[in-house]
Formats: structure tokens, sequence, C-alpha cells
């Protein structure tokens, strides 16, 4: 609201979102059980309008505030309010990054603020990457799901390689063979031990069982 009041200052709008958390939403417009679905709530100011949406489920709504329209102007097709459908066609840059790096996101639960700059970075280089690459290939189509999906087990590749150099136990051994292949070139099938070899418990088994065994697994 602060801003909004700034920009009048300058003769500018200003059309957006607002987070729900925020101390100047009436409480009237703040989703309910009655609210139906496509249903809109509109509240006004001298200079602001704000609404709220319920678009898709009750219980779930989208605020956005503006000042710039001054009606409660409602679309009969869509049944949406003309501020949604302005903020839709004019929302470009930051907005559309942000719904394209949320689809394939790979930030975690942190209160580590240098982990949410990296793993923004990652969102953001995998959208950028992307459009270079479909330059590069003039017209060629790649999904993004596709595209992320190869640099991701390129990067985990070196890892899982040196991995399978140390001492892991055989189930995650062998997972990791059938995703990057044995680069060791040792066999898993069982094999005999010699006979001056002493029998072991069997790795398999039970441990209740307490079952020896001559024969073992290269991994």
């Amino acid at each position: 609201m602060e801003l909004m009041r700034e920009l009048q200052k300058q003769k500018l709008t200003y059309v957006g979102t607002v987070k729900k958390s925020k101390r100047f939403i009436p409480l009237e417009l703040m989703p309910f059980g009655e609210q139906d679905v496509n249903s809109s709530f509109f509240g006004f100011t001298m200079h602001e309008t704000i609404v709220s949406f319920v678009q898709k489920k009750k219980r779930k709504s989208v605020i956005l505030i503006s000042s710039m329209h001054h009606a409660a102007e409602v679309d009969n097709c869509t049944k949406k309010p003309e501020i949604i459908l302005f903020y839709n066609k004019t929302k470009v840059g930051v907005v559309s990054l942000d719904q394209k790096c949320a689809n394939y996101s790979t930030s975690r639960r942190t209160r580590r603020w240098p982990m949410l700059l990296f793993h923004a970075f990652l969102n953001i280089a995998g959208v950028n990457s992307r459009v270079v690459f479909q330059c590069a290939q003039k017209g060629k189509e790649i999904s993004r799901f596709e595209f992320l999906r190869r640099p991701g087990r390129d990067l985990c590749l070196p890892h899982m390689q040196n991995r399978l150099t140390i001492t892991l136990p055989r189930s995650l051994k062998a997972i990791i063979i059938s995703m990057v292949g044995d680069v060791n070139n040792t066999s898993t099938e069982p094999q005999k031990r010699g006979s001056a070899s002493k029998r072991k418990r069997c790795a398999i088994c039970p441990t209740k069982y307490d079952r020896n065994t001559n024969t073992y697994c290269e991994i």
C-alpha cells in the first residue's frame, strides 16, 4: 500500500497480487467456506480497489489490488474480474520467470539464506539455459522437464561413479550401477569362493537365521 501511494505521487498506477498476510486486507475479503467458485468480492477506497477471486475451489482465493480500476467489473464469459484479466495480459518478466521456476523447482525448505539464493540461481539458470538451447537448435522443441533432467543426471554422474569405488550396501550399489553402468566392470553374479576360504554369514538372509555360505558377490 505504501508503494502504491508513492507511485500515485508520480502519477503512476499499480496493479498486482497481494499476500494474504498483509494487515490492510479486510477480513471480509479473506477466503472462507461460503464463497462460491468464480465469485468475486470487491473493496474500495478513494484511490485503490482490492478484489478477492475464488478461481478453483472454496477456501482458496487470489487477492489483487489496483490503483487504476475503480469499478466492480467482471467478464461475463470467464467470470473473472477486469483487474485479473488486465494483470494476466500485462504481467511479464519477473512474474513469468517465477511461474516457470515454480513448475520445476530445486528449492527446499531451509532457514539458511545462502541456500535460498543458491536454489534461486539454479532455477533461473535452468530457465535461461533452455532459452539459449532452443535458439541454438533453431526451432527444435524440447520440454523443460526433459531438458532439466539431462543436466541433472550429468551433474550427479561423477558423484555416483565415485561412490562405486567405496564400500556401499549391495542394494544401493546395485541401484547406482543400474543408472550409470558398472565403471569397474565388477560382476554382480554370485561366485564360489575357493576351498581355502572360510564360510561367512550370508549378507542377504536375515541375521536371526545366522546362515553361513561360501558363495559371495563381488559388490
